[in-house]
């Protein structure tokens, strides 16, 4: 059975010219299929607003398999999309359970950014638990 899943990547605040590197973490009760990608980054100016075109790249490899998702980091605009308009896989990359994936972050943008990313998709269960058996 498949459970809808939501996967934050651990908020970033990241100067200009800044790189970072973050890794997500996946859980180890089922692997998860990603369909989608969100991301937005938004000034430290009080208050904060959000950048439509953020300049910065984004690589994300795989370390379960140590597969890029991408032939080179790309910007966050044209591999995230937004809340609104998801940027959405054209099919489902399978990240195994208890993998990492690694987020490798360069701001080019001219001031600090705080950034969020979002993986979408769904965990693939085995077994359908007992809660869901007696469903009918």
């Amino acid at each position: 059975w498949r459970k809808f899943y939501l996967y934050p990547v651990q908020a970033l605040s990241l100067a200009a010219a800044g790189v970072a590197t973050v890794n997500l973490q996946f859980q180890n009760d089922a692997p998860f299929y990603c369909l989608q990608i969100v991301g937005e980054a938004y000034t430290t100016a009080t208050p904060p607003a959000l950048v439509s075109n953020p300049s910065v790249l984004v690589n994300i490899i795989d370390s379960g398999s140590n597969f890029p998702l991408f032939a080179s980091p790309v910007n966050m605009e044209q591999m995230s999309g937004t809340a609104q308009l998801p940027y959405v896989l054209p099919m489902p990359y399978r990240f195994n359970r208890n993998s990492t994936a690694v987020f490798q972050i360069t701001n080019n943008y001219n001031a600090t950014l705080s950034i969020y990313l979002v993986l979408g998709g769904y965990k693939k269960f085995t077994a359908t638990p007992a809660s869901l058996s007696s469903v009918g």
